[in-house]
């Protein structure tokens, strides 16, 4: 097998990440040894106070002490707490000065402190205020004969703490070989242990404990155990990734706050991290109800606005929910709609540069009603030349009584952004696609009868649908299946880019670079995180998401309509198949994929948007799905979403 993309990029990954540096060891300076230590006994602190409160939770499920007990003032509890923080402040002050201190290298909740007593303080109460946030909640004290149940809850705070314990220690012991000089400075040690093989497998063993002690379904001693929100699961295979995500969010801050890699900021990185997506549902509000005739029914359509976030340039994020022909509070599955409308980005001068001829003005205002309703679902779903029905994948969907969810893009981001800055706009501002996507998701299910839960997007959507693929995972909660149509990211763009950008035909002018779309967007477009299809799928053998990978082989955007490219004539294939060939290769080599690639000949842009073949393999992978009985994707608790949200 000829060397594929998706090699060279794990390749990478090991000599980035793991292979051994040999530089001479530099002096640590006085301020480093200072955030070393501190860095050190916040971690043990934070072990004594976690076991601490969990031994005072476990001893009020056995009834050992009163159902009322209060675990922050608890006498024993109270006496290990305050017995570590002494340790902690003893050992502070025993290595920093105030001048160390006041160096800059602590960040998030101790980012304003300048003297050694201010240190201790942020950093005992940082670390106090993530035990309460990590230890599972007590949501049953019925438990005293209940054995079973509580060795569940037991060995769940216990691996929760042992793996929280060990992704802080790997964290640590990089950025103490960092101040040594054997690893760059600026080296991002929170993603170098993520991506440690050595704390995934920790993980995995941590992971089937909790599954092997607790099982899974009604009647198992998960379900009994009854653990409080945000991971109020009965199943061990859901709760342990839910509770896992919330760890890594957690320990993220910590580590920031004990000045471990504390220069470089996380947002936007949190699937790299393991962290979960920050989003708010609490500013939807919905704007107009109405009633609409179309494709020979009447339907009930709701659209909704949220505050939370603004778009590029005027507006804010809105979204519209068309509920099933006369039975709009049925019980229906959510078909989720990502339309397409390209990527752009403004220049270091101001410019803005996008796909075609799009221009600022394109995809960076709120979206309104009739730009989701007339603009994207009826015209996709009706021939209003024709004045005829359009026999296309969303139209087959509202028939079959799917809800609609129709999301809008207004950042132009491609639908992945994480709340980073929104690069060289003149107004500022962030980019919030994907955040925006999910909290529209998160409420639509929230707020509707839903079962399962599909995303279909199309061109600039298809990028947006496998970021929701990956994401959702993170919290435990996979979508269950998305529908990609018409483009991936993937490094051979770069190829094809540099090959034709500016000819006739092609939709990237000739100054549109896709580094600019990186810089722009981050996580889902930058090839050093390995968050592209080709390479995730690989690694680590991704198989939480079906998904469906949709092209034509006439497409533009793979130089479908180009010369051939050498590289795509030395491997005997057309252009557009050569672009998706590390793809190809990806789900080919995955053991039980439930992924598919379908690159079709005699077909351009976006196909599922226009009767044809490839509507019935849409059709036909739903109904594998399916025939699987995939469990409902439930809704997330409000709780889950409060402890979610991170301030940076």
């Amino acid at each position: 097998m000829k060397h594929s993309p998706s090699k060279e990029h794990i390749w990478w990954l090991v000599l980035a990440f793991f292979m051994v540096p040999v530089p001479g060891e530099a002096a640590v300076s006085p301020a480093e040894a200072c955030r070393d230590r501190t860095a050190l006994e916040a971690r043990k602190f934070f072990g004594s106070t976690y076991k601490a409160r969990q031994q005072c939770q476990d001893d009020v499920v056995r009834r050992r002490l009163p159902g009322a007990t209060n675990c922050a003032t608890e006498s024993r509890a109270a006496f290990k707490i305050n017995r570590a923080a002494a340790k902690l402040e003893a050992k502070i002050q025993g290595q920093c000065t105030d001048a160390q201190v006041a160096a800059g290298l602590f960040t998030s909740a101790c980012e304003s402190a300048s003297t050694v007593d201010q240190l201790v303080e942020c950093t005992r109460e940082a670390h106090i205020d993530a035990v309460i946030a990590m230890l599972p909640e007590i949501g049953d004290l019925n438990l005293v004969e209940q054995t079973d149940a509580q060795k569940c809850r037991k060995t769940a705070a216990t691996q929760f703490r042992k793996v929280a314990d060990k992704r802080m220690k790997e964290a640590q012991k990089c950025q103490a070989v960092v101040d040594k000089g054997g690893l760059p400075a600026g080296t991002n040690c929170i993603l170098r242990a993520e991506a440690d093989p050595k704390l995934e497998k920790f993980e995995i063993r941590a992971e089937k404990k909790v599954a092997a002690v607790c099982g899974t379904g009604e009647g198992s001693p998960i379900a009994r155990a009854r653990f409080a929100a945000p991971c109020s699961e009965d199943d061990a295979g859901r709760f342990y990734p839910c509770a896992r995500c919330n760890l890594s969010t957690i320990t993220n801050d910590l580590l920031q706050t004990q000045g471990v890699s504390a220069t470089e900021s996380l947002r936007g990185l949190e699937p790299a991290t393991g962290a979960c997506i920050p989003r708010n549902t609490n500013q939807i509000t919905r704007i107009q109800q109405s009633t609409a005739n179309a494709l020979g029914f009447s339907w009930e359509l709701e659209f909704y606005r949220n505050t939370a976030y603004s778009c590029g340039l005027s507006g804010n994020y809105t979204f519209l929910v068309m509920n099933p022909a006369g039975n709009p509070d049925a019980e229906a599955p959510l078909w989720v709609y990502l339309h397409g409308g390209g990527g752009g980005y403004f220049d270091e001068t101001g410019t803005y540069i996008a796909v075609k001829t799009q221009t600022q003005n394109t995809y960076n205002h709120e979206e309104t009603f009739s730009d989701l309703w007339d603009d994207q679902i009826i015209r996709h779903t009706f021939n209003t030349n024709t004045n005829q029905p359009k026999d296309s994948t969303l139209k087959r969907r509202i028939e079959e009584g799917y809800r609609v969810l129709a999301v809008s893009m207004c950042d132009h981001d491609i639908y992945a952004g994480l709340g980073t800055p929104y690069t060289n706009n003149p107004l500022g501002g962030e980019v919030n696609g994907l955040q925006a996507t999910m909290a529209a998701i998160d409420y639509t299910v929230a707020n509707y009868p839903t079962t399962r839960v599909f995303a279909h997007g199309t061109s600039a959507g298809s990028i947006g649908v496998w970021a929701l693929a990956t994401a959702y995972p993170i919290e435990g909660r996979p979508l269950t299946a998305i529908v990609a149509d018409s483009w991936i990211a993937d490094p051979r763009i770069h190829t094809v880019s540099d090959a034709f950008r500016g000819n006739p035909g092609y939709p990237f002018g000739a100054n549109m670079e896709p580094s600019g779309i990186t810089e722009k967007v981050g996580y889902f477009a930058r090839e050093d995180l390995l968050s592209y299809p080709e390479v995730k799928i690989v690694h680590p053998d991704f198989q939480d998401t079906p998904s469906l990978f949709i092209a034509g082989n006439d497409d533009p955007f793979c130089g479908g309509n180009q010369p051939l490219l050498a590289e795509a004539a030395a491997a005997g294939l057309t252009n557009c198949n050569w672009f998706h060939d590390g793809l190809r290769q990806a789900i080919n080599g995955q053991s039980g994929s439930p992924h598919q690639l379908n690159v079709l000949t005699g077909f351009g842009h976006v196909p599922t948007n226009f009767p044809g073949p490839v509507n019935d393999t849409v059709d036909n992978f739903i109904a594998g799905i399916l025939a699987t009985n995939p469990p409902n994707f439930g809704s997330p608790t409000g709780a889950f979403l409060d402890r979610i949200k991170i301030i940076y």
